[in-house]
């Protein structure tokens, strides 16, 4: 039997798929940092997303998740999570700051 803690759980790790999917395809070298924005109309994948913020910016190199969407250059993707639409946002973190 899945509990509501394993499904979340499933959930982070399908969002750190996500992520390093649109980190490949946006020509990031692996140990680029990034800023990250999540968007989701979910409140069960909000959760997990919450729950799980520590292993998701671990997996992902995420050193801030912005609070609003990312404008300039950043790279974005509409997934589905679990059956949750989430659009997924990153932009790559420079030494002097985000790039």
């Amino acid at each position: 039997r899945i509990t509501e803690e394993l499904a979340r759980e499933g959930m982070a790790r399908e969002v750190v798929r996500h992520v390093q999917e649109l980190r490949k395809k946006s020509a990031l070298e692996m140990e680029d940092r990034i800023v990250l924005y999540f968007a989701t109309d979910s409140s069960a994948l909000r959760s997990a997303l919450e729950a799980h913020n520590p292993y998701i910016s671990a997996e992902t190199l995420a050193i801030e998740w912005a609070s609003g969407p990312l404008d300039g250059d950043s790279h974005t993707t509409n997934v589905k999570v679990d059956g949750h639409p989430l659009m997924v946002q990153l932009r790559k973190v420079t030494a002097g700051g985000i790039f």
